[in-house]
This record gives C-alpha cells, sequence and structure tokens, in this order.
C-alpha cells in the first residue's frame, strides 16, 4: 500500500528535524562552553569591558587597545543585567546559538552543507565554546546574506551590518572591503541604463 505524504507533513517533518538537529548541537555546543577553561586574554576582554564607570569611559580607556569594540560593548552590557564573569560564555554561545539557529533555519543551503557548516570545530567550538569575538562575524554575516536575499540591496540595514562586522575583528573588516566592492558592483551591474 502507498503512503501519500501530503505537503504539510513534508514540510512538518523537515521543520521536526531541523528542530532536532539545533537541538543536537546546542547541547554539544553548550556542554563544550561550560567544560571549556577560559583563557587569560578572554577574561581580558571582560576586565576591559568593565572599565571606567560607562560604556563611554570604557571606549575612552581602550583607546590603542587594537580590537574593535563590538565584543566589549556585548560584555558590558551582559555584565550588567548577569553580574558575573560567567557572562563571557553565555555571551559567546548566545551569539553562536543565533548564527546556529539562523544556519539551520533561515539560510537555503543544502542539508550536506548545512551539517558540515553547523558541526565544524568553527560554528561548535571556536564560535561557541571559546569566549572570544569571532562568533559576532558569523551572525553578522548570516543577517547579510538574509538581507541580500530579500532584496535589501541599497538600503541602510546593509550599511548598518557592514558597519557592525568591520567592529567585530580584523578578519572581518578584509570581508567588509570584499563585501563593499562586490555590492559596489552589483548595484552598477543591476542598475537600469541611461536613456
Amino acid at each position: 500500500m502507498a503512503v501519500i505524504v501530503s505537503d504539510v507533513d513534508e514540510a512538518r517533518s523537515t521543520a521536526l528535524g531541523k528542530s532536532l538537529i539545533f537541538i543536537i548541537w546546542l547541547a554539544l555546543a553548550a556542554a563544550l562552553c561550560w567544560s571549556e577553561i577560559v583563557w587569560r586574554d578572554e577574561v581580558r576582554a571582560l576586565s576591559l569591558a568593565l572599565q571606567g564607570d560607562n560604556f563611554i569611559d570604557m571606549l575612552r580607556l581602550m583607546h590603542g587597545e587594537g580590537h574593535p569594540a563590538l565584543w566589549y560593548i556585548l560584555l558590558r552590557a551582559a555584565y550588567i543585567v548577569v553580574g558575573s564573569p560567567v557572562v563571557l560564555k553565555i555571551v559567546a554561545l548566545t551569539i553562536a546559538a543565533a548564527s546556529a539557529y539562523l544556519l539551520v533555519f533561515r539560510l537555503k543551503l543544502p542539508l550536506s552543507i548545512m551539517l558540515l557548516s553547523l558541526f565544524s570545530s568553527f560554528s561548535i567550538f571556536d564560535y561557541a565554546a571559546m569566549s572570544r569575538n569571532y562568533g559576532i562575524s558569523m551572525l553578522i554575516i548570516f543577517l547579510i546574506v538574509l538581507s541580500w536575499e530579500k532584496g535589501a540591496r541599497n538600503g541602510i540595514l546593509l550599511g548598518l551590518l557592514f558597519a557592525l562586522l568591520a567592529n567585530t575583528n580584523v578578519h572581518s573588516v578584509v570581508l567588509v572591503g570584499g563585501f563593499l566592492a562586490f555590492w559596489f558592483f552589483d548595484l552598477v551591474l543591476t542598475r537600469p541604463g541611461l536613456p
């Protein structure tokens, strides 16, 4: 006897499968995150984020540090809410989980590419377990891709995302240069011809 599967059942099973994949990733990432020893440079980032009486003082005292401010701003904001050094792990895991959510549920990638990306050492360890600013780049890049797909090629949102990406780490500054060049050529090539 043949079983007929409706589009609704197929969509439901796909959503259930994606949810299961995300839950497995989150469990692995959380286990790695909480078992990972915080390194001195990670704690130093929190120390820098907590210096000064407010955000402006913190940014002023960080002058010459050599790292963009976005990670420090996020750490300080989270510390205000939580009040514990555990914010290093919470912020890193939250950013990585948001990135993983976008990868699993929003980006339209083949299952094999999605799984390889999701369970790579970068996604599950470097961006989630290590309390560093690299995971922010993954999140913002995914947001750029989603904005690009929705046709926001010449908008304020895309410019804001590029500005945020440039303020995560030095690798991302190079990526922003490439993205901006691509954006420029995309705008020029898709512009209607002059009369």
